[in-house]
C-alpha cells in the first residue's frame, strides 16, 4: 500500500517543489504569503496568458482541481490538492482579491527576491500585499500579518515606491492607513475607513475610464462584502 508523504513536507518545502515544477516549463511564478498560518500556498502566475498551461501542468502532475463556492467571488483563481502534500495550491492569474486587481505583477517580478529556489515579493511588495489583503478581503489586519508587517516596517522599506505602486490602481491612501495601523499594532479597520479608500478608488477609476475594473469593484464591495462576508450577530 502506498503511504502518504504529507508529513514530510513543510510549507516552504512544498513551495520549492512547485517552483521546480513551474520552472521546468519556463513558467514564471511568485509565491506570496508564505508566512501565513493557513494550509494553502498562493502561487501567482506572472503572465496570465499562460494560465491554462499552468493548470494543465498541475493536473498532469496529479494535482486535482478542488474549486469551491469561493470560486464565485474569486473567478480568476483555482484551487488544487495533491494526495502526497499537506497544503492546497491557490493558483492566481493576478495579484487580485475578489477578482479586482490591485498590484502590477510585472513590477513585483522585477523587484523579486529569492529564497533558495522560491521567488518571493520584495519586502515593500509584501507590505502592499498585506495592505490589499486587509482592506479588500479581510476588512481587518489578521494577527500574523500584523506581526509580520510591523517587522517589515522596521526594515525601513521604500514607502515612496509603495505609494506610487498603489497609485497605479488608485488605492494609495490605503497604504498610509495600513502602515499606521501596523506601527500602532491596531488590527481594526472601521467601516468608514474602508468606505473612504474604496470610494476614492472607484471614483478615480471612473474618471480614468476603467469601466471593467469598476464592474468587478462594485460586485466585490457591494455584494461580496455585504452578503458573502456578512457576519451574523
Amino acid at each position: 500500500m502506498k503511504h502518504s508523504t504529507k508529513k514530510f513536507y513543510s510549507k516552504f518545502d512544498q513551495a520549492r517543489v512547485l517552483a521546480r515544477l513551474f520552472e521546468s516549463y519556463s513558467l514564471s511564478v511568485m509565491v506570496m504569503k508564505i508566512y501565513s498560518d493557513d494550509n494553502d500556498i498562493d502561487v501567482v502566475l506572472i503572465n496570465p496568458n499562460q494560465y491554462s498551461l499552468a493548470i494543465n501542468l498541475l493536473v498532469s502532475n496529479n494535482w486535482n482541481k478542488k474549486n469551491n463556492l469561493s470560486k464565485l467571488r474569486e473567478r480568476d483563481k483555482d484551487f488544487f490538492y495533491h494526495p502526497d502534500y499537506p497544503n492546497l495550491v491557490h493558483l492566481h492569474q493576478h495579484f487580485s482579491w475578489n477578482t479586482v486587481v490591485y498590484l502590477d505583477a510585472g513590477l513585483i517580478w522585477k523587484r523579486k527576491r529569492q529564497r533558495k529556489e522560491v521567488f518571493l515579493p520584495s519586502h515593500e511588495d509584501e507590505l502592499l500585499i498585506i495592505a490589499a489583503h486587509s482592506l479588500f478581503e479581510n476588512q481587518c489586519v489578521i494577527p500574523e500579518e500584523l506581526n509580520y508587517g510591523k517587522d517589515l516596517l522596521s526594515k525601513a522599506p521604500d514607502l515612496s515606491y509603495m505609494q506610487n505602486h498603489a497609485a497605479k490602481f488608485n488605492w494609495e491612501s490605503g497604504v498610509t492607513m495600513i502602515a499606521d495601523k501596523l506601527n500602532k499594532s491596531n488590527p481594526n479597520i472601521s467601516f468608514f475607513e474602508l468606505a473612504w479608500v474604496r470610494a476614492k478608488k472607484v471614483l478615480k477609476d471612473l474618471v480614468q475610464g476603467k469601466f471593467s475594473s469598476i464592474t468587478n469593484e462594485l460586485v466585490a464591495y457591494m455584494l461580496v462584502d455585504l452578503v458573502w462576508n456578512h457576519e451574523s450577530p
